[in-house]
């Protein structure tokens, strides 16, 4: 890449990072979505979103999801993007999921074209936005910006409106064993609890994990730790 290109490549990030860091883009995001091509898609035809796709949902939420899709059909539509011969979601995945599991044929679905890294920056604004998003998501999205687009945590931290060490523990997350990202990901291990045993050695994780939830069942059960003599 010549010196020229290399100099239009960093100023078109640049624009990039400087537009998602700003709170607006999300209402920006919604205007643009809205006008976007809309059309009927058979969901068998829009995959996982690639990045993302190891992210486990529980399945009560998807339970919930399809019953209320049955009930009441799909008010908002899919945001997907083309992929060759199919479709990857962009926004909605959830419902895409739920709707895949419980049999929902159809979905109405509008259609942007935005490139990888773009879509990156779109799925980081909209989880910094929500109050119930899931973090292994954010890590995952994450860790894709800046392993492939070697974006510094500096950067990163101005994209998700967080601190660098913020970033350094969101991403180490990713470092846990699977079953406990898994149950990161469903919201059964708390990210603090998570955030506090990721640097630990993996020897230990196990057993304090184990000891988390036993204390949890406790608290639910009513079972108080018996007093010292």
């Amino acid at each position: 890449m010549s010196k020229t290109n290399r100099l239009l490549k960093k100023n078109q990030l640049s624009k990039l990072v400087n537009r998602f860091s700003k709170s607006y883009v999300i209402e920006e995001m919604e205007k643009n979505l809205r006008q976007a091509k809309s059309t009927e898609l058979l969901v068998t035809n829009i995959d996982d979103n690639a990045v993302i796709k190891s992210a486990v949902i529980p399945n009560d939420a998807l339970k919930s999801i399809a019953d209320s899709i049955n009930k009441n059909g799909l008010t908002n539509p899919l945001i997907v993007r083309p992929k060759k011969n199919y479709y990857e979601i962009v926004f909605g995945r959830k419902r895409l999921i739920a709707m895949k599991k419980y049999k929902i044929y159809k979905a109405p679905a509008r259609i942007i074209n935005v490139s990888d890294e773009e879509m990156l920056f779109m799925l980081l604004a909209d989880n910094r936005e929500q109050r119930d998003a899931n973090i292994i998501e954010t890590a995952l999205v994450l860790k894709e910006l800046s392993e492939k687009y070697h974006y510094n945590q500096t950067t990163l931290a101005e994209l998700a409106h967080q601190s660098r060490s913020q970033i350094t523990n969101i991403l180490r997350l990713l470092n846990l064993p699977k079953w406990i990202v898994d149950d990161i990901s469903i919201g059964k291990l708390s990210y603090g609890h998570a955030k506090a045993i990721a640097s630990l050695p993996e020897t230990s994780i196990e057993e304090l994990v184990n000891k988390i939830y036993e204390e949890k069942r406790g608290t639910i059960f009513g079972n108080k730790p018996k007093s010292e003599d």
